[in-house]
């Protein structure tokens, strides 16, 4: 018996000759109840006056269809393992992220950060002290006036200083974060009130007050507002 092969070009469809008697329509149906879910070929005959459903034994239609169903199946798990993969990745890439966020948070440090009695620094978080003063021997203070220098005055603008005045030395000192608009130097005491000193000094403009407490609640909370919270503090 010859057998025909299954090519992916089939014939061109010619025009049928003759008189119509009937049609034939196969379908192929999953039996969900049987075991395996079994797949069988079914005709239907729809002869006038005559309408019936026989079924077909194909063997070799029901092994192509089973094959199909199997490439098929190890397409969609193949898919599926991608996705969760891809889904896996990037919830590592979010905590690696938040991680280095977390880490940098912590290691955050402020332009300024200088001890200050407890009476100048309820001063300027409660009654409206504008000003710190430094002697020109603080280092830190010296370090921001010259770099302030040497940027340009719109670059200037658009960066924001923060210092931290805490009232001792510990971690449970009372601390604030403010905001500086600027470091100048003077000579005289326009401040006294204040604490300014004669002689010459640095003059440490204070504007909006970002937080106030324990130093350590500070630090924390002034590091997520810049890395966690993607504040635009410089």
């Amino acid at each position: 018996m010859k057998t025909e092969r299954i090519t992916h070009n089939p014939p061109p469809i010619t025009p049928i000759r003759g008189k119509i008697l009937g049609r034939l329509e196969l379908f192929f149906v999953r039996d969900r109840k049987a075991a395996g879910g079994h797949r069988r070929l079914v005709a239907r005959f729809a002869m006038p006056g005559d309408r019936r459903d026989v079924e077909i034994f194909a063997p070799a239609v029901d092994a192509a269809w089973r094959s199909a169903s199997r490439v098929a199946k190890r397409e969609r798990n193949r898919q599926r393992r991608e996705e969760l993969g891809n889904e896996r990745a990037e919830k590592i890439q979010k905590r690696l992220e938040a991680e280095d966020r977390r880490k940098r948070a912590a290691e955050y440090r402020p332009d300024l950060n200088l001890t200050i009695k407890r009476e100048w620094l309820d001063e300027i978080v409660f009654r409206g002290k504008a000003e710190e003063y430094r002697a020109p021997s603080c280092k830190q203070v010296a370090r921001l006036w010259n770099e302030l220098a040497s940027i340009p005055k719109e670059l200037r603008m658009k960066r924001t200083v923060v210092a931290v005045l805490r009232a001792g030395y510990t971690m449970d000192a009372y601390a604030a974060a403010v905001v500086v608009e600027g470091v100048r130097v003077g000579t005289i005491s326009h401040h006294p009130e204040w604490g300014e000193p004669n002689g010459p000094h640095y003059a440490i403009a204070i504007g909006s007050v970002v937080g106030y407490g324990r130093y350590s609640d500070v630090k924390d909370k002034l590091g997520r507002a810049l890395f966690l919270e993607g504040s635009d503090h410089a």
